[in-house]
């Protein structure tokens, strides 16, 4: 009899334990998410979303420059572990100058919503002169979030 008890004391040591680890693990990201957790659909001929497989519901409409845009990375944002970014091929776009264009859109694990999207790089492909340099986007932090410049231009602001 005494020894079922000590047998039943271990498993529930055990399994504390593990459940104390997972918990940690959790919330020190280390069960992070990864690019095979997300996909780009398209519905319709140009409508292209960034969706978190297990959540049917969660999507985030993309800009694309051709029909083969692909996750490349995820990875989290060093001014806030809690956003993800989910960096993405958009395409190749132009005719004098091919520019392949790299975006991100974002990401919030507690939440689980995705907050927006916005140019990364621009990249002249190609015969191009490699000393040909194309501007490229402006990241500006804030307390408020992030605010993305193209030339000048704000084309993004995403409340981090």
């Amino acid at each position: 009899m005494m020894r079922l008890g000590k047998i039943n004391n271990h498993l529930l040591k055990i399994f504390i334990i593990t459940m104390i680890t997972l918990h940690t693990s959790i919330i020190m990201g280390e069960a992070s998410l990864s690019v095979s957790d997300f996909k780009i659909i398209q519905t319709g001929d140009d409508d292209f979303y960034i969706q978190k497989k297990d959540l049917q519901l969660k999507l985030i409409k993309i800009k694309v420059a051709s029909r083969f845009a692909k996750i490349e990375s995820v990875n989290p944002y060093e001014k806030n572990p809690k956003i993800l970014l989910i960096q993405y091929h958009a395409g190749e776009s132009g005719t004098k100058k091919i520019i392949a264009e790299k975006r991100v859109a974002f990401f919030n694990k507690e939440t689980e919503l995705f907050l927006g999207d916005a140019p990364k790089e621009y990249k002249v492909k190609g015969e191009q002169s490699p000393k040909e340099e194309i501007r490229q986007p402006e990241w500006i932090y804030s307390k408020e979030g992030l605010s993305v410049k193209v030339n000048g231009i704000e084309v993004t602001k995403i409340k981090l």
